[in-house]
């Protein structure tokens, strides 16, 4: 198992180009964000399709946990759509939980784009929003996406 996470952590680092992504409300220094198999935006995304990725970040504060929920955002009239949610304390790369503010963090990113109940568009954002043990937001990123 561990050697799996490795592979896929090390594939993901050396096949995946840093991405452009829109910051919406970051307390903490987004430093980079891949997506495996996206070299550029918009990435191209399958229905039903799971992909990963990574997000570098040093952080703005001290911490014990991580939530983090990824969201599918397809526009007005459109409501967000979760894809994944977790504690990115279970899916730190580099660096340990309870955070340290200062300290860098690579985090593994799951999206698990679902097959249907998609609204019927062909570009929508996936939105990235990490909060802190207070609930507030340490990370909001979003980049573009066309649903193929």
């Amino acid at each position: 198992m561990l050697r799996t996470i490795l592979l896929i952590a090390l594939s993901v680092a050396s096949a995946s180009a840093n991405l452009n992504f829109q910051n919406c409300g970051s307390q903490s220094n987004v430093q980079a964000l891949r997506i495996r198999g996206c070299e550029s935006t918009p990435c191209h995304f399958e229905r039903g399709g799971q992909y990963y990725g990574e997000v570098d970040v040093i952080k703005a504060v001290n911490t014990p946990v991580l939530p983090v929920e990824v969201l599918a955002v397809p526009g007005f009239p459109f409501p967000a759509i979760p894809v994944f949610s977790g504690d990115l304390c279970q899916e730190l790369i580099i660096g340990t939980c309870p955070t340290v503010a200062g300290e860098f963090h690579r985090f593994r990113i799951y999206i698990d784009l679902p097959a249907t109940g998609l609204p019927p568009v062909n570009s929508l954002n996936v939105r990235i929003v990490i909060r802190d043990g207070l609930n507030q937001t340490q990370v909001c990123m979003q980049f573009p996406v066309t649903v193929v």
